[in-house]
């Protein structure tokens, strides 16, 4: 393959100056920002974890209660309060609506994770690799999608990346003030998720350490007076908590919620190699870089600082939750840079001239693949039409004719034109990808951007009609008025119609009799059920009727009432 440079095209030209690093924490700025920012205005919370959570910001505003959470009028002991509290305060920003704060929480979280992992590659490799590792971040599927959600996990990653860079520099300027924010950082970090807030930042400095100076010296390293620090800010708020939650909030959130989830997890529990099938997924599309970006990271470990920091970043993150008994996919949050990194590192050697023939191909299969997806996404709104909508059960007449409307001009044109310049970018790429590598890499790699674009501003908004839980919870408030009775059949709907209709607490009853018995004595009530649920509910409860089902998710919900 010649690595002799073509003159470069207007187009491909163009792209790769916007993607130089030229001003690069400015553009890497204003890129997230046009990714990210726009979720919080353009969908709903979306079930059922981000209700949830907005819900307990919610009520802690409602009840005047912001030491002890609460999720649908009782005592909430799954998370601590750190992330509500931020939700709470950007909820109140003008022109944010409430539900949306935590949404802005993840946005700008996720901006400041990207600019720590400039920064991380900068000092420890180099500015080019600092540059791509923000650019691969910035665009791998799990970071995106928690980016622009209302949970957790996307606050951990910022506080987790924040205490490792702090911590990194602290053992190497030896400075107590670096040290001391450590501690601050990891305390943060423990009342946003659990003591995986100081786990993994002290398990990858000391990984590291290990590797440089042996394991007395690297424990040595950690001044003991930083666990008081840590202790202060937790304690600020625990002890209160528990002042007011009593013997069994403190086992709950103590207990039941750390050393039950590492040994013994009620929830979520999965087998040690889960995160073996899960980690590719949650690294799309960059996972193709990423094994030869570990090989990389590997060969340079003994001369390469930053190499060794990505590795043994990754590598301890990714067995601490392997070894944990409940795992989820978004729980590997925290190893994202990391792993952006090591990709980068991999990114970096193509974009060199001394790369191998099997390396080199790369490019020219990426854009060939990404070519193919433009082509399917532009053919996309021929198969929307209303046989194959009517295969999706449980959709109600404003969804069907939503997705309807997608097929049909102009709606179909958010499909067609940005698959025609997918289509085009891979095309181009393909033709340049045996004579400028570099041009036909800048042109892939805004093809990912294109595709993050386009999934945040088209795709995200669309899903939103199936998604949201919105719609069902104002055809309730329709039905019952401001004070009439509503009640939930299934427990984990809790918190879910809460933020919608605006209560903080709504019955939850199991058994047809007790719902029997509920309606009774509160005429014209509203049950909230899935349809399975309301089918069995109507077998003994003849005169109760749907009054609206809708999709919402993978489940159709309805609501239902026996009122005349």
């Amino acid at each position: 393959m010649s690595e002799e440079a073509a003159p470069p095209s207007f187009f491909g030209g163009l792209i790769t100056r916007v993607l130089s690093p030229h001003r690069p924490l400015l553009a890497l700025v204003l890129l997230a920002l046009a990714l990210y920012l726009p979720s919080v205005w353009l969908r709903d919370p979306w079930s059922p974890d981000e209700p949830r959570y907005a819900e307990v910001a919610r009520e802690m505003v409602s009840r005047g209660d912001y030491i002890l959470p609460h999720l649908n009028g009782e005592v909430y002991g799954e998370k601590p309060p750190l992330f509500f509290w931020l939700g709470i305060a950007a909820g109140m920003i003008p022109g944010v609506p409430f539900e949306s704060g935590p949404r802005l929480v993840s946005v700008l979280a996720a901006l400041l994770t990207l600019v720590l992992t400039f920064r991380l590659g900068r000092r420890f490799i180099d500015a080019q690799t600092g540059w791509l590792a923000a650019l691969v971040l910035l665009t791998s599927s799990m970071f995106v999608m928690h980016a622009t959600s209302g949970v957790i996990d996307g606050t951990l990653t910022l506080l987790v990346t924040a205490a490792i860079a702090s911590g990194l520099a602290a053992r190497k300027a030896r400075s107590p003030l670096l040290w001391g924010l450590f501690y601050v950082l990891a305390g943060l970090a423990i009342i946003t998720k659990g003591p995986v807030g100081l786990a993994i930042p002290a398990g990858v400095l000391f990984l590291v350490g290990l590797q440089e100076v042996g394991p007395r010296r690297a424990w040595a390293a950690h001044p003991l007076w930083g666990l008081a620090i840590m202790g202060l800010i937790g304690a600020l708020w625990l002890v209160p908590a528990i002042a007011r939650g009593g013997r069994e909030y403190a086992e709950i959130i103590l207990f039941k919620q750390n050393v039950g989830r590492a040994y013994q997890s009620w929830h979520h529990k999965e087998p040690f190699w889960y995160f073996l099938m899960g980690f590719p997924v949650a690294f799309v599309p960059w996972i193709l870089l990423f094994p030869g970006g570990l090989f990389e990271g590997w060969r340079r470990r003994a001369k390469a600082p930053g190499a060794r920091i990505a590795i043994s970043w990754f590598l301890f993150t990714f067995v601490f939750f392997s070894v944990i008994s409940g795992k989820k996919t978004r729980y590997l949050m925290p190893l994202l840079p990391a792993a952006s990194l090591l990709a980068a590192l991999e990114l970096r050697a193509l974009l060199s001239k001394g790369t191998g023939r099997a390396r080199a191909m790369m490019p020219g299969v990426a854009a060939a693949a990404l070519c193919l997806a433009g082509v399917a996404l532009a053919a996309a709104p021929a198969y929307l039409d209303a046989d194959r909508v009517a295969l999706v059960q449980g959709l109600s007449a404003d969804q069907v004719e939503g997705i309807l409307r997608l097929g049909r001009l102009p709606g179909a044109l958010l499909f067609i034109l940005p698959g025609m310049l997918l289509a085009a970018l891979g095309a181009r790429s393909l033709m340049l990808a045996g004579k400028d590598r570099r041009q036909a890499i800048a042109l892939l790699v805004s093809g990912v951007v294109a595709v993050v674009a386009w999934s945040q501003w088209v795709a995200v908004p669309a899903l939103d009609l199936i998604k949201s839980t919105r719609p069902l919870a104002e055809v309730v408030q329709r039905q019952i008025g401001p004070a009439g009775a509503v009640v939930l059949y299934r427990e984990s709907f809790q918190g879910v119609f809460n933020l919608h209709l605006k209560r903080d607490a709504i019955p939850t009853l199991s058994g047809q009799r007790r719902i029997d018995d509920f309606i009774v004595r509160n005429p014209g009530a509203v049950v909230i059920a899935t349809q399975p649920d309301l089918e069995r509910l109507i077998e003994v409860i003849p005169a109760l009727r749907p009054i609206h089902c809708r999709r919402i998710g993978e489940e159709t919900v309805c609501a239902a009432t026996a009122a005349p």
